[in-house]
């Protein structure tokens, strides 16, 4: 079982068309795999050329090759994302947005656990496509308590509307 990290983010873009659809993916539960999708495993064969097959697992279908679970999709997540798992990956728990309240700036705060680690390779290429954030985040068994901010991070209050 991780540890899971506690993260604060307020998000802005300056296309409106942009905040709405960052807050469609994240009601989907699906920011990751929206804005930066990962391979479809089933289709990518390991490094032998193999591809996966499926065994189920009770309810769950799960990717093996030979005995072994098929492992790709952690490592690539962790690279690409900054980590492998969101909890709003299960159901209900750890996912809140509101609005910014403030007419000149186009944005959301949202809160969310992601396991071991925050997110921040995600968050660094969501500012390639023109977002901006701040991402506070705090996990208190493995010492994480960070702030993580794109390149021209301007918070709110410091927004000048003319």
């Amino acid at each position: 079982m991780p540890n899971w990290c506690s993260c604060t983010v307020e998000i802005t873009h300056k296309d409106p068309e942009k905040v709405k659809e960052f807050k469609e993916a994240f009601m989907r539960k699906d920011i990751a795999n929206h804005f930066l999708p990962e391979p479809d495993w089933m289709k990518t064969p390991n490094d032998k050329g193999e591809l996966p097959t499926i065994k189920e697992v009770g309810e769950w279908k799960i990717p093996y090759f030979g005995m072994d679970q098929d492992m790709r999709f952690r490592d690539w997540r962790d690279k690409h994302w900054g980590t492998h798992k969101f909890l709003f990956d299960i159901e209900g728990d750890g996912l809140e947005m509101d609005d910014i309240k403030n007419e000149d700036v186009k944005g959301v705060y949202v809160h969310f656990m992601s396991a071991w680690n925050p997110p921040v390779e995600l968050f660094k290429h969501l500012e390639t496509l023109g977002f901006e954030y701040m991402m506070e985040c705090y996990e208190p068994d493995l010492g994480i308590d960070e702030t993580h901010m794109s390149e021209y991070w301007l918070p709110k209050d410091q927004v000048d509307p003319t």
